[in-house]
């Protein structure tokens, strides 16, 4: 997604055979609002509605399937909305993600810094100086390329 001034926003990364905005396939709003990129050579399938129907109708597992990956996208939406709401500065935003994402206090910025600042809508440098800061405070401890060990202890709260 592009903003006005030229800024983009990475909303997601869809995997192969997963179904584009399946939102968008009922409701009375059928366009798809915003770029979709693909970093691959890649083929669409395109279903007919009546017969996406049917087919659900015939075929219970595809229905529920097809019912969780909306409800799943749904939540990721309201998700990405809260974390921006909710992280106003770059710090919260990386605080905040080092919080749900380490495990075994290891943190994986995943899938690299780039990819990563367009999620939090700031700029790859903007993000790269946020994580300096953090390890200059000691709070991280980098161990290789985007891995780091997470010291919770010398996070003020």
């Amino acid at each position: 997604m592009q903003k006005f001034g030229g800024d983009t926003i990475t909303i997601d990364f869809i995997k192969a055979n997963e179904i584009i905005a399946p939102a968008f396939i009922f409701g009375n709003m059928r366009v798809f609002p915003v770029d979709l990129i693909s970093v691959e050579n890649s083929k669409l399938i395109f279903l007919n509605k009546k017969d996406f129907v049917e087919v659900m109708q015939e075929d219970k597992r595809l229905l529920l399937n097809f019912l969780d990956e909306i409800s799943n996208k749904s939540q990721l939406l309201s998700k990405r909305i809260w974390f921006n709401f909710i992280n106003k500065t770059i710090n919260d935003k990386v605080l905040s993600y080092i919080r749900e994402n380490q495990k075994d206090n290891i943190i994986i910025f995943k899938p690299n810094i780039s990819e990563l600042s367009k999620k939090f809508e700031v700029t790859r440098p903007s993000l790269s100086r946020e994580i300096s800061i953090l390890c200059d405070k000691g709070i991280l401890i980098k161990l290789q390329n985007n891995k780091y060990k997470v010291d919770f202890s010398k996070i003020e709260i």
